[in-house]
């Protein structure tokens, strides 16, 4: 009886060569690399949030304007997160019903919802150490010119 493949034994993806060589895009999509503008919604903490992920986010030369939606909910959840935590924290996450009894306290749910919400997100922006490994970026592609590459003409000719 045919069991299946033989499981790969678990290394470090920097380690380890990219088995399929297709996946890589020969010609990468080159884009500029400006800060994405920070909503003006966000609250005290959601702010705070923010220019702690650009100061990390910036030198990894990934961020586009167009992220700023994802960057502003990641830190709206962030800030709903701590007042979780912080409700939490007065009640020691317990209730005490109108019959006595003693149940979990609602903030309790909500943390644990908002929690997976967020490392969802988080993975998307690059901001655990696996999906960081994976992220690519070039910041110096950017920098060159693609027309002085392919036709052999600066872009300052182009313009004359």
């Amino acid at each position: 009886m045919k069991r299946g493949k033989k499981p790969i034994k678990r290394v470090l993806i920097s380690q380890k060569a990219d088995p399929r060589p297709g996946t890589i895009n020969p010609n990468p999509v080159e884009w500029k690399v400006t800060d994405p503008v920070m909503p003006d919604w966000l609250d005290k903490v959601g702010k705070k949030k923010w220019l702690e992920l650009m100061n990390g986010l910036k030198p990894m030369a990934i961020l586009s304007p167009v992220d700023s939606d994802l960057i502003a909910n990641y830190c709206a959840l962030y800030s709903q997160v701590v007042r979780c935590q912080h409700k939490i924290n007065e009640t020691e996450g317990f209730i005490e019903t109108a019959g006595g009894s003693v149940k979990s306290h609602p903030a309790v749910d909500q943390f644990t919802a908002l929690s997976s919400r967020m490392l969802a997100m988080g993975k998307c922006l690059g901001l655990s150490p696996l999906a960081r490994v994976k992220l690519v970026a070039d910041p110096q592609v950017q920098e060159k010119n693609w027309l002085s590459e392919i036709c052999g003409v600066d872009d300052k000719e182009a313009d004359e």
